[in-house]
């Protein structure tokens, strides 16, 4: 979600809608613009974001880049921990 009002609506539904399901809307919490990427390995997780990356056009070669930039860092810290 890239606008505001729209973020803001997507959020209202989703707390909307959780009664139905048994839950109250401060047990889900709402990361708008947050998508994260799983895969088995670092290198599945960024053909995944790279894939996604090419659906979105050039915004996404950002996101992909930023992804790829953010996966590296978190595997070298997790790697020096051990």
């Amino acid at each position: 979600v890239q606008d505001l009002d729209e973020a803001r609506a997507q959020y209202a539904s989703l707390k909307a809608r959780l009664p139905k399901y048994g839950r109250k809307p401060e047990d889900v919490v709402f990361l708008p613009g947050v998508m994260p990427v799983v895969g088995r390995t670092e290198r599945e997780a960024l053909d995944k974001a790279r894939t996604v990356a090419s659906l979105l056009g050039a915004q996404g070669s950002l996101v992909a880049e930023d992804v790829e930039d953010r996966i590296a860092k978190k595997v070298h810290e997790l790697h020096d921990k051990l």
